[in-house]
């Protein structure tokens, strides 16, 4: 899970063992014959010596993985660490010139413009319980983007809500605090230096402040064209309890709640009957969600959610039947995408489930017949529509077959609305973008274009548009 391990690079002993280490490893690549990538596993002995326990012929490469962990301290981003592996290969086959220009590199913090692309900065971290997962998001959001189109810098806000533009070395590191630790004061950033060096702002924030409307707000001030909704939408979906009331007074199907503030006592309130869900009004990523049976479970996870700062717990009637999620795109020209059916092992989805790759289940398309998934796409939208939603979003929300629908009619439930659902590489909205042909950078794309159709693209770029369509015309 992301942010759950501590992983130290270069590790923690003497330069000479460090240097001791490297060279047997070396040794041991060149004994087994490994070629272009190896990552060797091993214990070193408190009297120095090198076990080796574990030679591996091709190391993994997810987002935070050691290859790139270990390749940043050497100055190569993602990007450049997978091209040297490609170069080295085809040196080995002859296929290039050998006197290709040296990759290493070292980062410069002085933002100099690259010709004819788009400066995007994405912004990830946060102070919320979601800010690992904005981590992976981010991330993601970077390794995705088109190179060729975009120029991206990563700007972590830190849990002070301090903006700092990062390393690729720390881009890479396994949790937001392993991140926070090693920031310098030459890093921080501004609002100024987003307005003065930018063209968007990509948001990856989850829960808090950065989903909430306020950077949004600040954004809007400046006049920074972002991704996702503007600032009423963004406030209002933060808020579940808020959100479900809203749609039921616009006719929505929502689930009977009651919002109980924690600081008071709590014998007296009214609930619907058992068994129910109860959860923070204003948190995701099934961060402290609970489903009680009886009254006794209702006041542990009452003082629980209490215990760990919430002000708030929104409690809900269970919904029976099949729990999906929607994603949509779109301003005013909505689409939902084909939903997908989230497959809970236990009676509430896990966040393992919703972000660790392998974990959970999905199915996408729901195991819906045509004339019902089309029905929960045009509910879904006409949601999306009512809240005020903007770019993007993701909807969870359960369907009700005749069978088992109070109204003895087929309907939607919405449970709530994602105004910035996660983009971890495993997430769910990805497998609907590719049951409508969109790879995930031609979603990303996608989102950046339909945040410049809400606010404007800055002069120098609309520019640069009107110069390519008048070449392509002549072209053509």
């Amino acid at each position: 899970m992301p942010g759950r391990a501590t992983k130290w690079t270069p590790a923690r002993c003497s330069e000479e063992l460090l240097i001791k280490i490297e060279h047997v490893c070396q040794d041991v690549m060149k004994a087994l014959d490994f070629c272009t990538l190896g990552r060797i596993d091993g214990f070193l002995t408190p009297n120095g010596d090198i076990i080796i326990i574990d030679p591996n012929s091709l190391s993994g490469l997810a987002p935070s993985s050691f290859a790139f962990v270990q390749a940043a301290q050497k100055k190569l981003n993602h990007a450049k660490f997978i091209q040297q592996l490609l170069e080295t290969e085809m040196k080995k086959n002859q296929s290039i010139n050998k006197d290709t220009e040296p990759l290493l590199e070292h980062m410069n913090h002085k933002v100099t413009r690259e010709p004819h692309k788009t400066i995007v900065a994405v912004i990830f971290g946060g102070a919320s319980h979601e800010r690992e997962i904005s981590l992976e998001s981010g991330r993601n959001v970077i390794y995705k983007l088109p190179l060729d189109t975009y120029q991206v810098l990563p700007i972590f806000l830190s849990e002070q809500l301090t903006l700092h533009m990062v390393t690729h070395e720390q881009l890479v590191l396994n949790s937001t605090q392993e991140i926070q630790a090693c920031l310098e004061k030459s890093q921080r950033w501004t609002l100024e230096d987003l307005q003065n060096n930018v063209d968007f702002v990509f948001i990856a924030l989850h829960g808090g402040h950065g989903e909430d409307g306020s950077l949004q707000g600040a954004l809007e001030m400046l006049q920074i064209p972002y991704n996702g909704s503007g600032v009423l939408a963004s406030a209002l979906c933060m808020d579940k309890y808020k959100t479900t009331q809203f749609l039921k007074s616009c006719g929505f199907n929502t689930p009977r709640n009651v919002l109980v503030p924690l600081q008071e006592q709590h014998s007296d309130f009214s609930v619907p009957p058992f068994p129910l869900i109860i959860k923070p009004h204003n948190d995701g990523c099934s961060v402290g969600v609970h489903k009680v049976e009886n009254d006794a479970q209702l006041q542990a996870a009452i003082t629980l959610l209490k215990n760990n700062g919430f002000e708030y717990a929104l409690i809900e009637e269970f919904i029976q039947g099949m729990e999906l999620t929607v994603g949509v795109l779109g301003n005013s020209n909505v689409q939902a995408l084909p939903p997908s059916a989230t497959i809970a092992t236990q009676s509430i989805l896990s966040i393992e489930e919703k972000f660790l790759p392998g974990a959970g289940e999905n199915q996408t398309p729901a195991p819906l017949s045509a004339a019902s998934l089309e029905l929960v796409q045009r509910e879904i939208e006409n949601i999306y529509k009512a809240i005020g939603c903007s770019g993007y979003a993701r909807l969870d929300c359960f369907y009700q077959s005749e069978k088992i629908s109070p109204t003895g009619k087929e309907c939607v439930v919405l449970l709530e609305v994602n105004s910035l659902p996660g983009l971890t590489p495993a997430t769910v909205i990805f497998h609907q973008a590719a049951e409508v042909g969109m790879s995930p950078g031609d979603f990303l794309h996608k989102i950046i274009e339909l945040g410049f159709e809400k606010h404007g693209k800055p002069k120098h770029l609309t520019t640069r548009t009107a110069e390519t369509s008048e070449n392509e015309i002549a072209l053509a």
